[in-house]
């Protein structure tokens, strides 16, 4: 298993709160290294604010304190990567404890997922984890499996993009 350095003070936010609900939909938003324009509009369609219960600026404030709290926690696999510690997303995770909160959650990443019509392997770590931790497949996405891989989440440092062949890939 991989050292990770010591998780510092991290935010954390209230059970069921808008704030971490948002949280993981912005993990899933910067974990492939780049926040792509098609994402931020597919949450847009999917009046994802609304649904959280966020203005703009506090969806801005989550996504820049999520990536303060990757910047002191995350671990650094090589030129192109780097690695959060799979508790630190359990303790991310286990903060949305509702089931229609959760289901709302799973929702908007995989509108994020798919909003750049690539899955990056980060992406679908994400996804696994919070098919893993909560105990449920987000509607659509019925083939994760979260034995399929690690549930690690593997950040990279430089926005990778599809397959030459254009398709997409989920690596293990």
């Amino acid at each position: 298993m991989p050292a990770y350095p010591q998780a510092q003070e991290l935010g954390s936010y209230e059970i069921n709160s808008p704030r971490a609900c948002a949280r993981i939909v912005a993990l899933t938003l910067v974990c492939d290294g780049e926040i792509q324009r098609a994402e931020l509009d597919r949450l847009d369609e999917l009046h994802a604010l609304g649904q959280l219960g966020l203005t703009d600026a506090e969806f801005q404030s989550v996504v820049s304190d999520l990536c303060a709290d990757l910047l002191l926690t995350a671990k650094a696999e090589g030129d192109d990567e780097c690695r959060i510690d799979p508790s630190i997303i359990e303790q991310w995770m286990s903060e949305v404890q509702d089931p229609d909160l959760r289901r709302t959650v799973l929702q908007l990443c995989g509108g994020v997922i798919h909003a750049d019509g690539y899955v990056h392997e980060s992406e679908s770590m994400v996804m696994l984890a919070a098919v893993e931790h909560w105990g449920m497949r987000p509607e659509g996405l019925e083939a994760f499996d979260p034995l399929f891989c690690e549930v690690d989440v593997m950040l990279p440092r430089h926005r990778r993009g599809p397959a030459p062949d254009g398709s997409c890939h989920a690596g293990a």
